[in-house]
């Protein structure tokens, strides 16, 4: 594994699962500061470690969590952020008195969450390199996967 890059080689597979994720707090409300900001860094900072997953840059805002991270192939981008989500927040409302009487049904995230995938290569390049790959039209004809 490279560490730039972090592009995990294993077998006959090369990957690099790089994503931009975020979520919010629930209203947005501005929690994340002091002592609840440290412990959620904490936990972020544990689970990522536990399951491979490499923390390029994040920030803790007052009301929100971004994170810019590489994901082992074998993780599924929803079920890890929601084991983040989950986490925090049963770890926060049992450390933070206040939280929980702020939050009830220990729900400190608002619903979903933002991922974007990033890499060093755009649509276009891509898109190009399966255009340059095209059959010949006197070669045998191969269907396209898209249209």
């Amino acid at each position: 594994m490279t560490e730039n890059n972090h592009i995990a080689e294993r077998l006959e597979k090369v990957v690099s699962i790089n994503l931009h994720i975020v979520w919010l707090t629930k209203n947005r409300k501005n929690i994340l500061v002091g002592d609840v900001s440290r412990k959620t860094r904490e936990i972020i900072r544990q689970m990522c470690e536990r399951k491979s997953v490499v923390i390029k840059q994040g920030v803790i805002s007052k009301d929100h969590v971004r994170l810019f991270v590489s994901l082992p192939s074998k993780i599924c981008v929803d079920n890890f952020v929601q084991q983040l989500k989950g986490k925090t927040s049963h770890v926060l409302m049992t450390s933070f008195e206040y939280l929980r009487q702020q939050f009830w049904r220990q729900q400190i995230w608002a619903q979903g969450y933002f991922c974007y995938s990033t890499g060093d290569v755009s649509d276009s390049d891509i898109q190009g390199y399966i255009d340059s790959h095209a059959p010949e039209p006197e070669q045998a004809p191969e269907e396209a996967v898209a249209e």
